[in-house]
């Protein structure tokens, strides 16, 4: 009998987990001959406000406001030092769990003062003790559109993990078209224990790869 399994690899940054797809180990139609997509960079959104505009927004009093400013400033590159200084302050001590979420997201893709012509899409680091790990992770059905065309590939997607252990975000950075909506539907409901600075639990942001591949086996 053949039986065809989907399998994910989502390595974290310090921790790596293995789930086969909701479909595992029941048969299913042979797909056509596989081949593997190459992931296509997804850059993040450039602001449409002014640097100046989001440095004040986020001084609102107004939650909502402050973290829709930390979120749209992710995408500015490179801030003047002030605006990451702000930033750094709103995600150590806003009352706010919406506005520490988003200025971690923030401060994790800024850089401050002069770009470096070699800077890349790399996270920067935020400070912790220890690293968020998965506790749980959610079984996926391979798209069967992907899965009937034999599309295999490796789908890159930043998550920000709040003080819960609870995915707050999901972006794909590397995308692979066909594959992009289960891999964020999957990792919305996973569950980590979170990172911790001072023995106190704090959000994150890790990047995490997750490969589709069919392997098919003759029983």
């Amino acid at each position: 009998m053949r039986i065809v399994r989907a399998v994910i690899t989502s390595t974290l940054l310090f921790a790596s987990t293995t789930a086969g797809s909701a479909a595992a180990g029941k048969p299913v139609p042979t797909p056509r001959p596989t081949r593997t997509v190459e992931a296509v960079k997804v850059p993040l959104k450039a602001p449409v406000r002014s640097i100046e505009s989001l440095e004040q927004a986020l001084a609102s009093p107004d939650p909502a406001l402050r973290a829709e400013a930390a979120s749209e400033l992710a995408g500015a590159g490179t801030v003047p030092e002030a605006v990451a200084n702000r930033l750094k302050e709103a995600l150590q001590g806003d009352a706010d769990p919406r506005v520490r979420a988003a200025a971690v997201w923030a401060y994790a893709h800024v850089r401050q003062g002069i770009a470096q012509p070699d800077a890349g899409l790399a996270l920067q680091p935020v400070p912790f003790d220890e690293p968020p790990k998965l506790v749980k992770n959610t079984p996926f059905a391979y798209p069967p559109a992907a899965f009937d065309q034999g599309i295999e590939g490796t789908v890159r997607v930043e998550l920000v993990i709040d003080e819960e252990g609870k995915v707050a975000r999901a972006e794909v950075r590397e995308s692979v078209p066909e594959l992009d909506a289960a891999a964020v539907a999957s990792m919305r409901q996973w569950l980590f224990t979170p990172a911790r600075k001072a023995g106190k639990p704090i959000v994150t942001v890790v990047s995490v790869p997750m490969e589709f591949k069919i392997r098919t086996k003759t029983d």
